[in-house]
C-alpha cells in the first residue's frame, strides 16, 4: 500500500492509523502487506530520515519531484529542459532519501520515464535505488546499458557527478561510466 504526496512524517503517521482502523473495521489482516510513500513532494525528500522508520519502501516519483524541485512544468518547451535528475543537487538530495531509507531497512524504487535513460538509471544503481520501474519496451535497451558496468564504477561515477558543476558534466560523468570511460 502506497500513500502519495505526503510531505511530513505526521502525515504517515495518521494515514497509517487511518489504514489500521479501516482494515480493522473490514476484518483485513495487513500482516505481511508492505506500507510505503511516494516521494514526490521536497518535504518528503528532505524529511525521508523522519520518514523511513515510518514506512516500508519509499518510491520516488520523479517527474512530479522535479516539478516541484524546479517550479518547472516538463510539458512547457520554455522550462522543459530546467527539471534533470542528473542534476547535482537533485542527485543528492536523492542519495539522501535512499541513506535514510536504508538505514531503516526500508527498500526504495524510482518510477518515472528517466527510470529507462541509461544515464539517469546508471546514477539510480550508483546512489543504491532498489528497484526501477519502465515500461517494458524499455528494459532491454536499459540491461544492455549497464550489464558490462561494475557497481563500484556506478557507484563512483555519481559521487563525481553530484560534485560536478552542472547538469551537462554530471551526465557526461554518467555517461562515460556506461561506456566504459569512466
Amino acid at each position: 500500500i502506497m500513500f502519495p504526496l505526503v510531505s511530513t512524517p505526521d502525515e504517515v503517521r495518521r494515514a497509517r492509523e487511518s489504514l489500521v482502523a479501516a482494515a480493522e473495521a473490514e476484518g483485513v489482516d495487513l500482516d505481511g502487506i508492505e506500507v510505503g510513500v511516494m516521494i514526490e513532494v521536497p518535504a518528503a525528500a528532505l524529511s525521508a530520515h523522519r520518514i523511513a522508520p515510518l514506512v516500508d519502501f519509499f518510491s520516488v516519483g520523479t517527474n512530479d519531484l522535479l516539478q516541484y524541485l524546479f517550479a518547472a512544468d516538463r510539458l512547457l518547451a520554455e522550462v522543459a529542459d530546467l527539471p534533470d535528475v542528473c542534476d547535482p543537487d537533485v542527485l543528492r538530495l536523492l542519495s539522501g532519501v535512499v541513506e535514510a531509507a536504508h538505514a531503516n531497512d526500508a527498500w526504495v524504487g524510482v518510477c518515472g520515464e528517466s527510470a529507462a535513460e541509461p544515464a539517469s538509471a546508471a546514477a539510480y544503481v550508483g546512489l543504491g535505488i532498489d528497484e526501477l520501474s519502465m515500461t517494458p519496451t524499455a528494459v532491454p535497451q536499459l540491461k544492455d546499458a549497464l550489464r558490462h558496468v561494475e557497481l563500484a564504477t556506478l557507484r563512483g561515477a555519481v559521487a563525481d557527478a553530484q560534485d560536478a558543476e552542472d547538469t551537462t558534466a554530471a551526465r557526461k560523468i554518467l555517461r562515460a561510466a556506461l561506456s566504459g570511460d569512466g
